[in-house]
């Protein structure tokens, strides 16, 4: 499925995603939109080094038992309560992860079994992309 993730980084992904991203009236959920299809446009280009941490933190989500995800989430949502060394890593990671996480849900893509409406078109926005 991915050129750059394995089942078990993409599982870590998916877990993730559920979690930031559940169903929510008529918007599907992370997984059930399926646009983890399209993750390898994004780890494309994605530095060398970066992906190989972001493979290893995935890894451990993949792993990690839910309340620890859950737990996970909620320290890098609220990161101030930690020293700064920590602080600063988990602001990292939420903005890293939580950018992948949506930059795939709000892309307009879906996955090859999902045949509802994108989360753009129930909100009813076209993008427009314009070469470089």
């Amino acid at each position: 499925m991915s050129q750059y993730l394995n089942k078990t980084q993409l599982k870590g992904l998916v877990r993730l995603g559920r979690l930031m991203l559940p169903h929510s009236g008529e918007f599907p959920s992370f997984q059930e939109l399926g646009c983890i299809e399209h993750i390898d446009e994004i780890a494309a280009y994605i530095p060398e080094t970066d992906l190989a941490d972001l493979k290893m933190l995935l890894t451990l989500l993949a792993l990690m038992p839910t309340p620890g995800l859950k737990g996970l989430i909620r320290m890098m949502q609220s990161p101030d309560a930690w020293p700064e060394s920590v602080a600063s890593t988990l602001r990292q990671m939420d903005t890293g992860l939580r950018g992948i996480i949506m930059s795939l849900y709000y892309s307009g893509r879906k996955g090859s079994r999902y045949s509802g409406q994108t989360p753009l078109e129930l909100m009813g926005v076209e993008i427009v992309r314009v070469p470089l």
